[in-house]
């Protein structure tokens, strides 16, 4: 009995040390295990950085990146723990900069002494990534520099923006691909957007107002941002011709006549045009814009036509055309030198020696019209002192005090006329009148008309 207690004693104290045994022989597995685990681990991360560095390079400005910084900073840094970078050559737009790039173990920057020109910029990089092993990596990106504003106009519009109907159609151009935003007083109108070309249209279907304000508002890609506010008018009426001078079938005494127009538009006017005898002439507008003077270029006595055309914002037309007539003959009588002026376009064209009163019957100064011409008149008796005498009437012959043409003035009974009396011309020998040879008041008589001017001077 005492012996099998023994043995079984012995036994379990043998299990018991092949159980330690064993542990300890899991013990080492297990350590081992982690040992390789943990060294697979970092093999795998040193693989991962090492055959994958350029991934974990950040370079600045991003790749075909468009930005508005006009100087920028190009730079190159490596994100990766452990690693180290070394520059070995930098380009930019194929020039060498590598002197001019500072440079730590991990990064390195290069910031231009200069601004950038507008447009795309090329860099080329050369440098050693260190991870353990080095091994070489080439960089090579571009980005754009656009410092400057997108721009809008417009294909159908010129200026302002206006419409003889409520409903407007807009073609405009600007960069490709931006972002454009249109407002109405203030609500957005919805609208396609922008194409590759930079082309774009929408459309206004109802215009609330007779004057609208449209905001524009435009960001490119680098973030430069353009804005305008235009009004957009709304004008069905269109402009309305008040009066003209010289009227319609008028005659006009005078060396230069003055056209006039005056007119109304609600609105604003975009152009008026003015012709005469089919010459476009130039013209001179009021402060207010309302009223138009045009002084033309010297013209012949004779018909002439007159064509004026007004053009608002909105593209509505006024239009008139008429007619007068020109006479700029008129006379001059210089009582101190017994002569008679004719002035055609304010020239002398002929001059006539003539009798004038005596200084108990003068001839009247002051500036007179002719009202009436007669041919082969009759004289009749003024019953005047001077008269008494006389006949009551004389008719057309030799012996006729009138002569053989006959001018009234609108003095009082003063006339201009021939006279068979020819030693009095060149003295004041008449009862006012103004006396001529029988040849020349037949050559006057036809080269003045009714209401031509005469002046009387001394």
């Amino acid at each position: 009995m005492a012996i099998k207690g023994y043995n079984q004693i012995n036994i379990r104290r043998n299990c018991l040390k092949d159980m330690n045994i064993k542990e300890k022989l899991g013990d080492k597995r297990k350590a081992i295990y982690i040992s390789l685990t943990i060294f697979a681990f970092f093999v795998l991360i040193w693989a991962i950085l090492f055959n994958f560095g350029q991934s974990f390079v950040q370079i600045a400005p991003s790749r075909e990146t468009v930005i508005s910084d006009p100087a920028p900073i190009v730079s190159v840094k490596c994100l990766a723990p452990f690693t180290k970078l070394e520059l070995l050559s930098f380009k930019l737009d194929g020039k060498n900069f590598t002197s001019s790039v500072s440079s730590d173990s991990r990064s390195f920057n290069y910031p231009s002494p200069q601004k950038f020109f507008e447009g795309e910029h090329i860099v080329e990089v050369n440098l050693l990534y260190k991870c353990l092993f080095s091994k070489k990596l080439k960089l090579k990106w571009s980005f754009v520099v656009d410092t400057v504003a997108p721009e809008v106009t417009f294909e159908n519009f010129d200026g302002t923006i206006a419409t003889p109907v409520s409903r407007v159609n807009l073609k405009g151009k600007t960069e490709p691909n931006i972002e454009i935003k249109a407002l109405l007083n203030g609500n957005e109108i919805s609208f396609e957007g922008v194409d590759s070309k930079g082309d774009f249209a929408f459309s206004i279907w109802r215009l609330p107002e007779e004057e609208n304000e449209l905001v524009l508002e435009a960001i490119d890609k680098a973030g430069n941002a353009w804005s305008k506010k235009m009004s957009v008018i709304f004008d069905p009426i269109p402009p309305k011709i008040l009066s003209i001078s010289p009227e319609e079938g008028s005659t006009v005494r005078a060396d230069a006549p003055i056209i006039e127009i005056d007119f109304e538009e609600n609105c604003e006017i975009a152009s008026i045009d003015l012709w005469v005898n089919g010459q476009k002439i130039d013209y001179e507008l009021d402060p207010n814009g309302t009223v138009l003077k045009s002084e033309p270029p010297p013209l012949g006595n004779g018909e002439h036509e007159v064509r004026v055309e007004i053009v608002d914002v909105a593209g509505n037309k006024a239009g008139r055309k008429w007619s007068f007539e020109l006479n700029s003959t008129r006379l001059v009588l210089d009582i101190s030198e017994r002569c008679l002026y004719l002035y055609e376009g304010g020239m002398v064209t002929k001059t006539y020696r003539v009798a004038v009163g005596t200084p108990r019957y003068p001839t009247p100064l002051g500036t007179y019209k002719i009202t009436s011409k007669r041919k082969n008149p009759t004289w009749y008796n003024p019953h005047k002192t001077w008269s008494k005498d006389m006949p009551p009437f004389i008719p057309p012959g030799p012996g006729n005090p009138l002569g053989p043409r006959a001018l009234n003035l609108s003095a009082s009974g003063i006339r201009i006329h021939g006279t068979p009396q020819v030693w009095s011309i060149g003295r004041a020998a008449s009862h006012g009148c103004i006396r001529m040879r029988p040849s020349d008041v037949i050559d006057l008589y036809p080269r003045v008309s009714v209401g031509a001017p005469i002046d009387i001077i001394m």
